[in-house]
C-alpha cells in the first residue's frame, strides 16, 4: 500500500498487526515534529509518558493522516532513544563495595529522583512545584551533579595512588 500525505490513519491501522510491519513503515516515513518535544515537557508531563507509554502512543496515532501520525511516532521514538542514551552517559559505575551496600535499599524511582533533585536545587516547597519544572532543567542539574561526583571520585583515586606511592618509599 502506498502511503501519501493524504492517507488516513484509520485506513492503515488495521493492517499494522505486526511490530515488524510498523518498524518497516517507520523506516520509510520522515519524522514529524511533536506538539511538544520531550525535553521541553515538564517533569509531570514526562512522568505521565513514562508511567503509560502506550497511552501516549495511542494519542499520537489519533492524528487524522497517517503521514503525520507515524511521523510523530518516529519523532517520539528518536527523542526517547536520544534521551535514554544521554541518561546512560550520566550513569556512574558502582564499585563492588557500593553494590554490596545498596543490597536491600529501596532507592527512589527515576521520576521521584527528578522531583527530589529539582526541589532541593530550586529550594521549592512542594513536589507540585517541582512537577512544573522542565525536563531540560532537570537534565542540566543532573549533568552538573554527575560531573561533580565523577570529578571527586577521580581526584580521590589520584590522592589514594599518591598516598600509596609515598608509603612505599
Amino acid at each position: 500500500m502506498l502511503i501519501t500525505k493524504k492517507t488516513k490513519t484509520k485506513h492503515i491501522l488495521p493492517l499494522l498487526s505486526d511490530a515488524a510491519i510498523v518498524e518497516q513503515l517507520l523506516d520509510k516515513i520522515e519524522p514529524y515534529p511533536l506538539d511538544k518535544d520531550i525535553i521541553e515537557m515538564t517533569i509531570a508531563e514526562f512522568a505521565s509518558i513514562v508511567d503509560d507509554d502506550e497511552e501516549y502512543v495511542k494519542g499520537l496515532l489519533k492524528e487524522k493522516y497517517a503521514y503525520k501520525a507515524f511521523g510523530k511516532l518516529k519523532s517520539y521514538q528518536q527523542q526517547m532513544k536520544s534521551l535514554n542514551s544521554w541518561l546512560k552517559r550520566l550513569e556512574i559505575q558502582q564499585t563492588s563495595e557500593e553494590k554490596q551496600a545498596s543490597l536491600g535499599v529501596e532507592f527512589p524511582s527515576m521520576i521521584e529522583r527528578m522531583l527530589l533533585t529539582v526541589t532541593e536545587f530550586f529550594h521549592l516547597t512542594s513536589f507540585e512545584e517541582a512537577e512544573k519544572v522542565k525536563l531540560s532543567n532537570y537534565l542540566l542539574i543532573a549533568k552538573d551533579k554527575v560531573a561533580d561526583t565523577k570529578y571527586q571520585r577521580n581526584y580521590q583515586k589520584i590522592l589514594d595512588t599518591k598516598s600509596k606511592m609515598n608509603r612505599k618509599r
